[in-house]
Formats: structure tokens, C-alpha cells, sequence
């Protein structure tokens, strides 16, 4: 089957930057349905375990990919997702040839030259994330997506310098993250991505450590070990960064009342859930969801 031809003007307003954003929530993406831009896209998968396939010409590969992971796709590569259920994702979609921005000292970090790369067409493009973000690193970025992708449909005046500066303060928060040479990440092992899966399907329940374990078939000390290892965070920590970001999903529709929010995502009561809240976002939840009201009106 041949690709579909994803062109980036045919989602913009006339007369605004080459800059889109797009959030594929949970199971909502077509599998196996090949596509290709006219843009570069950076993908963040935020949630499932899926595949992401590349075809070149004859030549097809694919990789695995799991929540943290961050892919570059530029022009004229076809590439598709399979196994897509559970997977949710963000698309940064952009022309980097159209593009008129000071790069200074950022072409010292791989990961930047790869969101711009400075070669001439084709573009290089691999099936294999460019890099691996832990969910502390998801946190981080959040409230700076949220604002990129509000800033995008406002219309206002300076609207467009805001989205730009946006836009580069994403780009080089990402690549900072990653300082060194280019990694690709190896696999998750199939016992922690087991893990990971029940967490996303059951965040809401009570889950200890033993009862991950087992679902692991682990020792609770090797367990342990290796979830660290892999994530970058305790297990405790994970669950609780994960549940924090649905509340925030959550938070962001008015009509859903703090409390149930609170029950509906894994914690206690709606005071618990704020107290986590502000530590994490800096902010209460009252004031994260005035802030994306106001957003909205302008």
C-alpha cells in the first residue's frame, strides 16, 4: 500500500511559522499505516508498547518502542506504528528548512543536530529511538509542551515570537537532556515492560512492590535493581509521576470534579493529590487549571 502524503501547509494557518503540534491519545492511532511528511516530526511516546517501522525503498526495519522514547522523523520517510492499542504519543511537527533561527553553541549537542541536521536531503532516519527520556524527564517537559502547543493556536499579538522562543526552548530542553553522543536504547527487557504495561492499565489500584515483582517474576530486590536501572527512578516514584500526569489529562476538562480526579487516578483524597501535584508541577492544581482556561479563551 502506498504512503499517505502528510503535508505540513495543509494543517497551518496561512502566514504562520511551519511549526504544528499534535497529542495521539491512547489506541487512537492506525496501525500499520505507512506515512510520510514534508516536515520533520519529533515524537515523544508517552504511553504503550508498540513498533515503530521504517521502510526505505525496499527495505523495511522497525524497533521496539515504550513510554520515554523520542524518535526524529524528517522529509520523505515512510514509516508506520504497529501494535498500537496502548500507545499514546506527541508529534512536534516542523519545517527545519524554513525555519530562521540562531543555532549558536546548540550544534554542540548530537541530539540537536539531529532535530536540524545540516546535510542535504535524503534525510538520515532509523526505526530505533534517537534517545530515551525517564518519566521524571516527561514531567519536566510537560508544562513546556503544554504552553508550546497553547501558544500555537493563539493569535494574538507577539503570538508567533512566543511560539518561536517556545519552540527553541523545547528543542535544546530535549537535547540537553541528552548531552552526550547519541545513545539508542536498548530494548526494555520483557519482564519490566510487563511491568510498565500493568501500570498504565491499573494505575488507579493498589500496586506494591511484591506484586510487581511477581508480575516480573523477579526478586523483590532484583526487581528493584532493575527497574532503577532501566527507568531512572524507584518504582514508587514511577507510579507516582504516572499518576500525576493523568490527573494533570484530567485536570484540563472543568467538569471533572478534583476529588474524583483524585480516586480515579491512585490517590487517597483530592488534598493528597494537590500536596504531589505542586511538588511536582510547582504550581496547585487550581492554579494549573485557570491557567489552561485562560488559555483557551484567548
Amino acid at each position: 500500500m502506498a504512503p499517505t502524503h502528510w503535508q505540513l501547509e495543509n494543517f497551518i494557518e496561512k502566514n504562520r511559522l511551519p511549526l504544528y503540534f499534535v497529542h495521539v491519545r491512547p489506541g487512537t492511532h492506525p496501525p500499520e499505516q505507512y506515512h510520510d511528511h514534508n516536515s520533520s516530526e519529533i515524537v515523544i511516546i508517552l504511553q504503550g508498547n508498540a513498533e515503530h517501522i521504517v521502510k526505505t525503498g525496499k527495505k523495511i526495519s522497525s524497533a521496539p518502542i515504550s513510554p520515554g522514547d523520542l524518535l526524529v522523523i524528517h522529509p520523505g520517510v515512510a514509516h508506520a506504528y504497529k501494535n498500537t492499542s496502548t500507545l499514546e504519543l506527541i508529534n512536534l511537527v516542523y519545517d527545519f528548512r524554513q525555519l530562521v533561527m540562531p543555532q549558536l553553541d546548540a550544534v554542540t549537542l548530537p541530539l540537536f543536530r539531529e532535530f536540524f541536521p545540516d546535510t542535504p536531503p535524503p534525510f538520515p532516519t532509523r526505526a530505533t529511538p534517537a534517545a530515551h527520556l525517564s518519566p521524571a524527564e516527561l514531567v519536566q517537559l510537560r508544562p513546556l509542551i503544554f504552553d508550546y502547543a497553547q501558544t500555537l493556536n493563539d493569535f494574538g499579538a507577539g503570538s508567533l515570537f512566543q511560539a518561536m522562543a517556545l519552540f527553541m526552548q523545547l528543542t535544546v530542553t530535549i537535547a540537553k537532556m541528552r548531552p552526550e553522543e547519541k545513545i539508542s536504547k536498548n530494548p526494555v527487557p520483557d519482564n519490566i515492560s510487563k511491568v510498565l504495561h500493568r501500570i498504565a492499565g491499573e494505575y488507579a489500584s493498589v500496586l506494591t512492590l511484591d506484586t510487581l515483582a511477581r508480575t516480573a517474576s523477579m526478586s523483590r530486590r532484583n526487581f528493584t535493581r532493575r527497574f532503577r536501572e532501566i527507568t531512572g527512578l524507584s518504582c514508587s516514584r514511577y507510579i507516582m509521576l504516572f499518576r500525576l500526569q493523568q490527573a494533570a489529562e484530567m485536570m484540563k476538562n472543568p467538569g471533572n470534579d478534583l476529588g474524583q480526579i483524585a480516586l480515579s487516578c491512585g490517590f487517597c483524597d483530592s488534598n493528597y493529590l494537590c500536596k504531589k501535584f505542586r511538588q511536582i508541577y510547582g504550581e496547585s492544581p487550581g492554579a494549573f487549571r485557570k491557567r489552561f482556561a485562560a488559555k483557551l479563551k484567548i
